[in-house]
């Protein structure tokens, strides 16, 4: 396992492979050395600006290497970075500034069509204490209130001496699709063994190039991407923020060969009327992770894009976030029907809904994990999911087999009709094998008689009938599991990460019903 801090291997990369090439950010390109140096010069900067140790320091923006420098300069003044979703609004802002009252907060003007200029503005008038030190990560100048990128750098270039501690990696506020957002700690060692244990799943080297899309404000991007690169010195190809086309035309134009993302990136490059894969023949690793992935899906995006090392994992943010990971050069029916097996260092149980006993192979039941890789805790809170022998209540639903995992939904989201426990991955994996099924989501809706009625959302590429559907899936699932309703998507909302927002859906669902 890895003991030193991320900003101590940073360093030592730095003096061994000074020259690397390590992160390409549009037309910079950015070596070892330039990263240490440049983390060095900003620590310096963030001291000369009295932020000091245990600070709280937010950083909203877009993927670049200056959101990167100031990450991990955070951390290397011992400071605690807070990573903030770049699509939030005002009062999910002032919600954070109230629960963190950081001392300084970097951001960009705008993320996609979010005016993060205004919403930092409008959240900071807001407060009771309005005396944030404001730096924009970008060198146009604005109004007084706040310093740009080149005059935040003005400060001085003598290195001030520090202590590198072990410390946190950051409080990573969750997504809140399941209610108020909560700030997770995430220690070093957690993150950086995480990291590192992705890698060596998918056999990175010097020889590949990670395109990553995915927001470095969430850990996907920020551990499991950022560090898997950084332990095995991988390129790192950053895209600003995900559109389907600015992606997929980054892993043309740079070669890329591995890239990371949730179903739902994957599937929209997809339907790009221009894709080819004869264009990305250099992707050779991919990751689909962040949901729950239909074994129909995963053969869907490895055949379309000419994948042949595509996998899967299991993670969320309280445990670092990695739990389970396949191995690429595991045989593909694994690769695809499972989430892999536990990470090193990491201990599962499947446990009954009910007695909290283990349960045997291939039965459903909790997954609860215990390890390096659990949170240290919520920020500010008493709150937590980790029990008295310290074991994280996930609460989502698996089954395992020979040491492979396999999600097959949440606890919240199972439907109860008349007293039969329905998870609905089940169904979706099945309606998944249609041709013209592009994706689907199945929810429950309150029933008068049965307590819940079964309801599939479908996304679909031409018209197909309630009747051929229920067609295919009868046979294949008990007459009580098959959907009552059907309603048509063009496409599904989503959270910031790309998550599927099942809450929502079902409300829409309720609406056209």
């Amino acid at each position: 396992m890895i003991t030193e801090t991320v900003n101590e291997l940073i360093e030592k990369k730095a003096l061994i492979m000074k020259e690397y090439p390590i992160i390409i950010d549009n037309n910079e390109t950015v070596t070892y050395c330039d990263l240490w140096c440049m983390i060095n010069r900003v620590s310096n900067s963030l001291l000369d600006s009295s932020i000091r140790e245990g600070d709280r320091v937010l950083l909203i923006g877009y993927n670049s290497a200056k959101w990167i420098y100031v990450f991990f300069a955070i951390m290397n003044i011992n400071a605690i970075p807070i990573p903030v979703n770049a699509e939030s609004g005002t009062e999910e802002l002032i919600n954070i500034l109230i629960d963190t009252e950081p001392s300084a907060i970097f951001f960009n003007s705008r993320y996609k069509n979010n005016d993060l200029l205004s919403v930092v503005t409008s959240a900071i008038m807001n407060l009771s204490n309005k005396n944030i030190y404001c730096v924009l990560l970008e060198d146009y100048d604005i109004d007084n209130r706040f310093i740009n990128w080149t005059q935040f750098l003005v400060s001085s270039n003598i290195n001030k001496q520090r202590e590198a501690k072990n410390g946190l990696y950051c409080v990573q506020y969750t997504s809140g699709s399941t209610g108020m957002p909560k700030g997770v700690m995430l220690s070093q060692y957690a993150v950086l063994n995480n990291g590192f244990h992705t890698g060596e799943a998918l056999h990175l080297d010097t020889s590949d190039k990670m395109c990553v899309a995915v927001p470095l404000f969430h850990c996907f991007g920020n551990v499991l991407a950022l560090l898997s690169c950084l332990t095995h010195d991988t390129q790192i190809v950053l895209v600003d923020y995900y559109s389907p086309r600015k992606t997929y035309n980054t892993i043309a134009e740079r070669q890329c060969t591995v890239f990371f993302g949730v179903p739902t990136m994957y599937i929209l490059m997809m339907g790009l009327q221009e894709f080819d894969k004869e264009k990305i023949t250099s992707l050779k690793k991919g990751v689909v992770a962040g949901a729950a992935v239909p074994e129909q899906l995963m053969k869907r995006i490895a055949n379309m894009f000419s994948i042949p090392y595509l996998i899967s994992g299991y993670g969320m943010t309280e445990t670092s976030p990695g739990c389970t990971i396949s191995d690429i050069y595991l045989s593909e029916k694994i690769r695809f029907s499972s989430v892999g097996t536990k990470f090193p260092g990491v201990d599962i149980k499947i446990i009954d809904l009910h007695s909290g006993i283990e349960v045997n192979d291939n039965q459903i039941g909790e997954m609860i994990v215990k390890g390096y890789n659990l949170m240290d805790g919520y920020y500010d809170s008493s709150e937590t999911i980790i029990d008295d022998n310290g074991w994280l209540h996930t609460g989502d639903l698996a089954v395992v087999s020979n040491g492979y995992y396999r999600i097959v939904g949440r606890k919240k989201d199972v439907i109860i009709k008349g007293g039969e426990n329905i998870a609905p991955l089940e169904i979706e994996n099945i309606l998944c094998t249609h041709e013209l099924i592009k994706d689907a989501v199945v929810v429950g809706i309150e029933d008068e008689i049965y307590g819940e009625e079964v309801v599939a959302a479908l996304i679909v590429e031409e018209i197909i009938s309630d009747e051929e559907i229920i067609t295919l899936l009868q046979g294949k699932l008990a007459k009580f599991k098959i959907p009552k309703y059907f309603v048509r998507f063009k496409e599904f909302p989503c959270s910031a990460t790309g998550k599927v927002l099942r809450n929502v859906v079902k409300e829409l669902c309720k609406k056209s019903l």
